[in-house]
């Protein structure tokens, strides 16, 4: 029987799941189909519209932006202003209360024999404890072990922000409403079971933010920039640059922000990715399906078109972020028609249509009826895509087959670095540091000649050695090497060249990565005699020999169904044959469905 006050909380909690949704989760023989293919259309009913979190299409960073828009009117509100509680859930599975948890389910309409499975999964979780190196005990888990509306300037209310852990409750600092808050959040924890962590949580009465774990939250999702002030992306560039190069820059971040093709070691420039991500919260204002995108249009484009508002001092920093990108980004909207609602009013060159030929449009009947939709031009399926965003505001630069020749998978990373090095000149050669202003007598370790990098992988007698060596080994002629730098390291220190110390290091290189299976018996394929030369002993798996497999007959009067099945790029199929005792086909059966894994087929 439940307690009287946990009845009174979730008394407020709608029925929203239909017999028909119960049909569907019940349709599912397991608990893992019935997660991944059924429960993920009802979470959208049941999980309110302030968690962004385990839904699909739903984005933490809607919740991200809009608490900044949040605290950017901490202290504009009424009546002593506003407050953000700062909330802190302890991370406990099993401080929950299971009785709780199940009413909720029932308050939502879930039929109690789906409630009675998902009681038996929480019920049945066992666990022991890791000590010393060693699982110590076997134990199942159980429950024993031991406001006034916040004022934001627009007319969407938003109460709180659920970040999976973390909660944010806004609300009207009147000690009236700060004491209703106080009490419901006691009344909480007392019939949930759920704890907040007071040493984590706090309470902000300003929009300067303290410099701890919430201006974080704040400040970026998932590693995906959406604002930062030029002095941090300056000293996380700088960051970067040294966690590259070590103790000596050879050149700024910004010269290796490009794709390999084009000369780059495959980073991005903070600045394009911030302009993408613009990019994409635009997109999302444009379409006006999320909470925060209702409340942004609600808070500043309540009198006008969203491409025509003005930007006012007293706006906060992200619109006026989005406003400086809203030309370009625009350009790359087009809207589906269903009733014709949305507003073109920022587009420039329009035609007035007479009346008479606009009445003939209409009776084309091409309009669904449904609401415009919001497509994102540079994407197949019109959903808005990062990666062509961020293709759209970045400065392309001329690519080369030099470049994109050394980065290979069957390459160590390690190895194309120190190419790419060779080729931009990034090395600490005598040529290279005279260039720089450090002067000295020069002198390369196997001649008298002045150390250059062209000398040093080129032109010394032993280079060419190798070189030549390499090229009639793999029969490849020697005139491609000088004009397509693809360099093997050649490592020295104290001692000097020799040409049979090079080659004994490259050919132990070279097994190692076969014994590693870094190099597979297909990627020698024409040169398997070069590399028994090499000494690599590349293993060929045999070929599966085939088995015969003969068909035994039933018991007499008796049937044999014989099935069999196969999963391959997404598509599963299965047939079946069903013969009697003397061997003739009765019924036979094939069929093909979409499939995820060769599990779930």
């Amino acid at each position: 029987m439940a307690h009287p006050t946990m009845a009174d909380l979730v008394d407020c909690i709608p029925n929203l799941v239909s017999a028909q949704d119960n049909d569907n989760l019940m349709a599912m023989p397991t608990i893992q189909e019935l997660i991944n293919n059924r429960l993920s259309d009802i979470l959208p009913k049941i999980i309110s519209k302030f968690q962004t979190g385990f839904v699909h299409g739903w984005l933490i960073q809607d919740n991200i932006l809009l608490a900044q828009e949040l605290v950017h009117h901490l202290d504009k509100g009424k009546d002593r202003g506003n407050v953000m509680l700062k909330l802190d859930m302890t991370k406990a599975f099993d401080m929950l209360s299971w009785e709780f948890l199940c009413l909720i389910l029932e308050k939502f309409g879930f039929a109690q024999a789906w409630i009675d499975r998902i009681g038996a999964c929480l019920n049945n979780c066992w666990f022991s404890v890791m000590f010393n190196w060693e699982l110590k005990g076997f134990f199942p888990s159980s429950k024993d072990h031991p406001q006034i509306a916040y004022n934001a300037g627009g007319s969407v209310q938003v109460p709180c922000l659920a970040f999976a852990d973390d909660c944010m409750l806004f609300c009207n600092g009147l000690k009236f409403s700060l004491d209703k808050v106080n009490g419901f959040l006691a009344h909480f924890q007392s019939v949930s079971g759920q704890v907040i962590n007071k040493d984590k949580s706090s309470c902000i009465l300003s929009d300067k933010l303290p410099s701890n774990r919430v201006t974080i939250r704040l400040l970026a999702s998932k590693g995906k920039v959406m604002h930062m002030s030029d002095m941090v992306k300056e000293k996380l560039e700088i960051l970067m640059n040294k966690f590259v190069w070590g103790d000596v820059t050879w050149c700024k971040w910004g010269k290796t922000c490009y794709p390999y093709e084009e000369g780059g070691l495959n980073f991005r420039s903070f600045e394009e990715v911030e302009e993408a991500c613009l990019f994409k919260s635009w997109f999302r204002l444009r379409e006006g399906n999320t909470l925060w995108s209702r409340f942004m249009l609600t808070k500043y484009c309540s009198r006008d078109h969203p491409m025509k508002v003005r930007v006012h001092p007293a706006h906060s920093r992200i619109w006026k972020l989005l406003v400086g990108i809203r030309e370009k980004a625009e350009a790359y909207i087009h809207w589906e028609l269903g009733t014709g609602e949305c507003d073109f009013g920022s587009i420039s060159g329009c035609l007035l249509i007479a009346p008479d030929i606009r009445q003939e449009i209409l009776l084309l009947h091409r309009f669904s009826g449904d609401k415009d939709v919001a497509l994102w031009k540079l994407s197949n399926n019109g959903m808005f895509n990062f990666k062509t965003a961020f293709e759209e505001v970045r400065i392309p630069r001329e690519t080369s087959t030099v470049y994109s020749s050394i980065w290979y998978s069957i390459i160590s990373k390690k190895m194309s670095f120190l190419v790419w090095r060779i080729i931009k000149q990034y090395l600490p050669v005598d040529s290279v540091l005279f260039k720089k202003g450090i002067q000295f007598a020069s002198k390369f370790q196997c001649c008298a000649s002045i150390e250059t990098i062209q000398h040093v992988f080129f032109t010394n007698q032993i280079a060419i050695q190798i070189w030549d060596h390499f090229t009639n080994l793999f029969g490849v002629k020697k005139a491609i090497f000088t004009s397509v730098p693809q360099l093997l390291k050649a490592k020295h220190g104290e001692q000097r060249y020799t040409f049979q110390g090079i080659l004994h290091r490259i050919n132990h290189t070279l097994q190692i990565l076969v014994h590693t299976e870094l190099l597979h018996y297909k990627q020698w394929k024409g040169d398997m005699n070069v590399a028994l030369l090499l000494g690599a002993w590349v293993y060929i798996p045999r070929s599966k020999p085939l088995t015969i497999v003969f068909w035994s007959r039933p018991n007499i009067g008796k049937y044999k169904l014989n099935i069999d099945g196969f999963f391959r790029n997404g598509v599963a199929g299965i047939g079946g044959v069903i013969r009697n005792d003397n061997g003739q086909m009765i019924y036979a059966l094939g069929i093909y469905k979409a499939a995820a894994s060769a599990l779930e087929a």
